[in-house]
Parts: structure tokens; sequence; C-alpha cells
């Protein structure tokens, strides 16, 4: 009852919508190329926690944070799971469940800072209403919970510096500690925090006020993100200092160097343009999204740089400018140290619920004009639109490219990368096994991408599917076009596409 009092009924049903879809339509999504290697991340972890098998030191994926591949792990043993499909399907339901979780912590830190339930659902169903981020929240691993974590971050913050409780403080550290378990980033978040400590010790301070209860609230954080970061990152139990600072100089530094397509061009990861990032972004995100966000970072700046005091004193002021920091320093970090990036803007998927909050501000401006109504309206058809392609090209919402772009026959498939971890493998496997009823079918394709999806059918189709590495000796090849978007000299018998581009198909060899 409490919740319904306080606004937050919107926030219960729509969790509880999109709750449900996930649940009916989870069976849907295919297996990622990284699926099984993140799987193996956290088993390593958990077999150096619970067995003392040393293979994690030996191990390159020991810098790799466990931190939300460990209680995957925990649940595939509670629960028994063995079979390769219900593992798959587990782990699909609980990444989803999570991020729709943070998407609710979401609803209540919108209301909380704008007091408006509209505004509040409308945040909501921009994160969850992001096509790429949606189908990412079932088989991407590390990306996804980072951006969950992330959100509940600033939901934590918001409370805490305004209670000033040390329980609050605690429980932040908790949280960000478990984030830089997942991703290195969260030391960003880390930063952030204690300098907004400071800051209100500062003013305590010049205002003859005490400052010991910051230095408890300090102290309290930075203990409580210690604890939580070694305890869920079993490479730190040794060498903790030591370890961390490789773990973040490996992924500063990350030397992949593979092709790219981008803009029409083969470019490789070591040697990209600045303009990657921003134009990945621009061209996968809702237009609506990108506008009202946009014009909410320029506001937030411009009324900062007007009455900076208040918000540097104000605590939920200041919130705005954490999330212009965490918004901005990643992109210039990654710019300038020239950090190997691939797999359009995934590895900044972070970053979106900050621009949320930049959209949601210069929505709460325009709701104060007599715009508002053509405003809702506007929001309104965006989120229809999105909704109407989710649902049209479900599952392939990974494959989202928004007006920017264009949807000409085979535009997309050679000039950006389009299902880049092959999920749609599923589809094409389950294509042939319908139409193919012998035994002993032999598939060609990429490995991890054949297998991973295999892996993932009822246990009568595995049976009777196979990979083989050499197409002059299968029986049909599946494509996603990664590396390779022109067509193949086979008899295609079958494809998907999205936006008039195709993003897989099969081809009959024999």
């Amino acid at each position: 009852m409490r919740f319904i009092k306080t606004g937050y009924a919107p926030g219960v049903l729509l969790f509880l919508i999109f709750l449900l879809i996930g649940i009916f339509t989870n069976k849907d999504h295919g297996v990622a190329w990284d699926e099984e290697a993140q799987r193996n991340i956290g088993t390593l972890n958990y077999n150096y926690v619970f067995h003392n098998d040393g293979s994690l030191k030996q191990s390159w994926d020991r810098y790799y944070g466990p931190g939300f591949e460990l209680p995957l792990i925990f649940i595939e043993k509670n629960l028994q799971l063995r079979d390769s499909r219900d593992i798959t399907l587990m782990r699909h339901l609980m990444s989803h469940i999570f991020f729709l979780l943070s998407a609710f912590c979401g609803y209540i830190l919108f209301y909380r800072l704008f007091k408006d339930r509209l505004l509040a659902s409308i945040g909501f169903l921009f994160l969850v209403l992001h096509p790429r981020i949606y189908a990412h929240s079932f088989f991407n691993t590390k990306d996804i919970p980072a951006l969950s974590l992330f959100l509940i971050a600033f939901l934590l913050i918001d409370i805490a510096f305004q209670k000033k409780k040390t329980a609050w403080y605690i429980l932040l550290g908790v949280c960000c500690g478990y984030l830089t378990a997942i991703r290195i980033s969260g030391v960003l978040l880390f930063t952030g925090i204690c300098l907004c400590i400071a800051i209100d010790a500062f003013f305590s301070w010049k205002e003859k006020r005490k400052i010991i209860p910051h230095i408890i609230h300090v102290l309290s954080f930075i203990i409580a993100f210690t604890g939580m970061l070694l305890i869920s990152y079993p490479n730190l139990w040794t060498k903790p200092l030591e370890n961390f600072v490789e773990a973040y100089q490996s992924f500063a530094h990350f030397r992949l160097n593979t092709s790219i397509l981008f803009a029409g061009k083969d470019i490789y990861s070591v040697d990209l343009p600045y303009s990657y990032i921003p134009v990945w972004f621009t061209i996968t995100t809702p237009p609506v999204y990108i506008l009202t966000g946009v014009l909410g970072f320029f506001l937030i700046i411009f009324s900062f740089i007007r009455s900076p005091k208040i918000y540097l004193y104000n605590p939920v002021k200041r919130n705005f400018l954490l999330y212009i920091l965490y918004f901005l320093v990643p992109i210039l970090m990654l710019m300038l140290q020239h950090s190997v990036l691939y797999d359009d803007w995934r590895h900044l998927y972070f970053i979106y619920p900050a621009f949320i909050l930049f959209a949601l501000f210069a929505i709460k401006k325009l709701f104060e004009t007599k715009a508002k109504w053509l405003i809702i309206m506007l929001c309104v058809i965006q989120i229809s639109i999105t909704g109407i392609f989710m649902i049209q090209f479900h599952p392939y919402q990974q494959v989202y490219f928004n007006s920017l772009v264009s949807h000409k026959n085979e535009y997309l498939r050679h000039n950006y990368e389009m299902d880049y971890w092959g999920s749609s493998y599923k589809q094409g496997l389950e294509y042939i096994a319908l139409h193919d009823t012998t035994s002993g079918i032999k598939i060609a394709g990429t490995k991890a991408l054949v297998m991973n999806n295999i892996a993932a059918l009822p246990l009568l189709t595995r049976k009777r599917i196979m990979f083989e590495p050499n197409d002059d000796s299968a029986d049909y090849f599946i494509t996603n076009y990664r590396y390779h978007p022109n067509n193949f000299p086979y008899t295609e018998i079958y494809h998907q596409q999205v936006l008039n581009s195709t993003i897989m198909a099969v081809y009959r060899l024999k």
C-alpha cells in the first residue's frame, strides 16, 4: 500500500508486465558468441573457491570480473542443472530479471528526482524499450549487469546523500564493489562518490559544522566497497592491489585486433576513428530518446554554469553533475587511451542510464511550458514505434537501427555489423531440424555459434545435428555475415531479415 501511496504503483505494474513478457519469450533468444566463455569464467572462479583448483591463476580469463557469473554458477549447481538447454534458459532468464529489477529501481529514482509518475514511467520505458539493450539483457551477462548496477547505484547515491545514514553508505559501497567485480569501470563510481563526500565535508567545515559524520560515511563506503570487491573477485584474494592494477591495465589497453565493418569500410579495432562511439550510439538509439537526452545534457551544463554553488551543495542537483561525469568520462578515457572497441557500443552500455536521466531532465523542463502535450505525444509515438519494431522483429531486437541510417535493401548488411554475436543461428538450426528429418545432419559455419546454439536446442534435436568444420563435408552452411557481408556461392534455402537487410542465412551444400 505504501508503494501505491508514494507513486510507485506504475513502476510495479510496468515491471510485472515486462516480467511476464520475458518469461514467455525467454526461449526465443539464441545463444550469443561469448556466452560459453562467460560461463567458463564463472566455472573457473567457482572451482578456485570451492575445489582449490588453480586453473584460474593460469588463465587470462582471471582478469574478467566474475561478479555476475559466480551467482549464475551457484544457481546452476543448486538447481542441479545438467542439460545445456536448461542451463541456457536459466542464465537468460536470471539475467533478464536482474535487468528488469534495475529498471524498477530506475523508476523509483526517476520518481524521487522528478516527483512525477508519468515522467518516471517514460524513463522506465526509455530503458526497457531500447531494442538493443533489451535483447542483450537476455544473453549479455557482462555489459547489461554493469548497466543495471550503475542504475541501482544511482538510486542508492540519491538515498544515501539525502538521508546521510551510515547504513546507506555501506549498502552503496556493497553495490559499487559488486559492480567493479563485473566491470572494472565501477571504479569511476567509487571515485565520484568519494569526491561528493569530500564536497559535503568541505561545506560542513566551512559552515563550522561537524565533519566527523562525513569521515565515518567515507570510511564505511570504502570498507564496504573493498570488502564486496574482494568477496566477488577471487583473483584478488592473492596480491589484491597488484592483480587489480593488472586487470585494469589489461582492459584499458586490450589488444584484440579484429576487422570491423563501420560505415561501409573495413577498419581494425586498434585503429578506430573518434566517431566510432558517437555514430554507433546515435544510429542505434530511438531518435526522440536522443533529442531529449542531448537537450537535457546541455540544459544541465547551462544550469550548473549559472548556479555552480547550488549544484555542488544540493545533493539532488549534484546528482545530475554525477550523471554528466559518468556519461562523459568513460567516452573521453576510451578516446584518449585509444582503447580497443568492437561490437557497436556495448562496452559503454553502462552510460545509457545517465543519458536517460538527461532526457527526463529535458522533458521535465518542457512539461513546464505550453508544449507539454506535444512532448507527451512525441514520447508516446516514439515508444509505440519502438515497441512495434521490437514485436515485429522479435527476437532480433539487437539489430535495431533508427531512421538516421538508410534501411534500403541490404544497406545495413554492407555497411555495419549486424547480428555480430550470432544468436540468430538458433533459428537457422531450428529451420534445418524442422525441414530435414534425417539424423547426423552436418552443419558448417562459425564453430562457436553452431556449437553454442546446438546446445540450446531440445535434446532430441541436438542428437540429430553436429558441427562440421569442413564445408565440403557438411550438409548445410549457416552465416551471420560477420567478416563476410556478401552472399555465398551456395544455394540459399532460408534467411532472416531485419530492416531489409539479411542478418542470417542457411545454405544447402549438398
